[in-house]
């Protein structure tokens, strides 16, 4: 039986979610081992619940960042790049600004609310500390969406890598090189905010460099409004499929957070498959966006994401269930326990049966249909 091909658009799918998978990859190896260096180095597992749980909150936070402008910005540079470059790119980059500043004014609203609700006290100064990083990852994720939305998923990937690597340094140092008049989570939060600068810094020059956009111009409201119409409804479904896990972190920590440490490091070794299925919506946005206008094609190319995208999972998923606590073993013994194990299990086992629905969002984002992705 003769050996089947691949077609042009598979060949170019797998070659690009390879190359974000690899990015995401390093990232998740980073994160993982930034928190096998805090949980031994702390040596304490209420402490390190305490950053967790903060990181936690950071993660829920920012899912509410950029109001959609950054799904937008990928539409427009897939199909009308020279618009992007002339117009959109400046009003989504204005427009996530100012939302950012906005989510950082409401954080430091609720923070008394919030270190009231954990019994906390160190973390009120820390969500204040924070702001700082909100309004600089608004910034970097117009930047980084530039770069998605025009297919080059290889500069895409170093910028998380990057992201990652300052994020998680900041992380580490908060610990181990304290500011001597900031608790633990304000040092942790004033690093990850240095990070976010310099991030921020560098993606800026990096996008002058490469698509020399207006960065000054006429505001166009109805501009304006036709890219948070495309892009609400994305941002509202994204919010939607991933708000569960810090929610339940979150939600955790008001009564333990011991328990929050269990279940972040579960995350941790889930996040590994959970990087698949990203890879595949990081790619599949704009390579279905691109064929729009071809239903047909957009729908091979749909099917295709989704076929490899479950292809991937089987094994990892398997391999989880069955040797948790060997697994969570790598973070110390104190953390293999009947629970950590449960709670790994629960988790992969969650991220399988949700990839289908999270990949195929983004298929629709892709052929202009937002709305029904929330």
């Amino acid at each position: 039986m003769p050996k089947q091909r691949l077609t042009d658009t598979q060949h170019f799918l797998l070659r690009n979610v390879s190359i974000i998978f690899l990015g995401l990859l390093i990232n998740q190896l980073l994160q993982t081992g930034g928190s096998i260096i805090l949980a031994r180095v702390l040596n304490d597992p209420a402490k390190f619940g305490e950053v967790n749980l903060l990181l936690q909150i950071f993660g829920m936070i920012s899912l509410f960042l950029n109001i959609g402008f950054n799904a937008a910005l990928i539409y427009t540079f897939s199909r009308e790049p020279d618009e992007a470059i002339r117009s959109k790119f400046r009003l989504a980059l204005l427009g996530s600004t100012l939302f950012g500043i906005l989510i950082s004014i409401l954080v430091s609203l609720l923070a008394p609310m919030l270190s009231h609700t954990y019994h906390l006290p160190a973390l009120h100064g820390a969500l204040i500390i924070s702001t700082i990083m909100l309004v600089f990852n608004s910034i970097i994720n117009i930047g980084v969406a530039s770069f998605s939305g025009n297919r080059d998923f290889g500069i895409q990937a170093f910028f998380m890598v990057i992201t990652t690597t300052l994020s998680t340094i900041g992380t580490v140092l908060g610990v181990l090189w304290p500011t001597e008049h900031l608790n633990l989570l304000e040092n942790v939060s004033l690093w990850m905010g240095m990070g976010s600068i310099l991030t921020a810094a560098f993606i800026c020059w990096k996008v002058e460099r490469v698509h020399k956009p207006k960065w000054l111009g006429s505001l166009s409201l109805p501009e304006i409004r036709e890219m948070v119409n495309y892009g609400i409804p994305v941002w509202a479904g994204n919010i939607a499929k991933a708000f569960q896990q810090p929610f339940l972190v979150m939600m955790i920590g008001s009564s333990s957070v011991v328990a929050v440490g269990y279940l972040t490091n579960g995350f941790r070794i889930t996040g590994f498959l959970n990087i698949i299925t990203w890879a595949f919506m990081i790619v599949t946005f704009p390579f279905v966006a691109e064929s729009s206008q071809d239903l047909e094609e957009s729908r091979r190319r749909g099917t295709s994401c989704i076929r490899y995208n479950n292809i991937l999972l089987y094994p990892l998923t398997a391999l989880i269930c069955l040797f948790p606590n060997q697994i969570n073993g790598l973070f110390g013994a104190s953390y293999t326990t009947d629970d950590s194990a449960t709670y790994i299990r629960l988790m992969a086992l969650g991220v399988f049966f949700s990839s289908i629905g999270r990949l195929g969002g983004n298929i629709l984002a892709g052929i202009g249909k937002t709305k029904v992705t929330t």
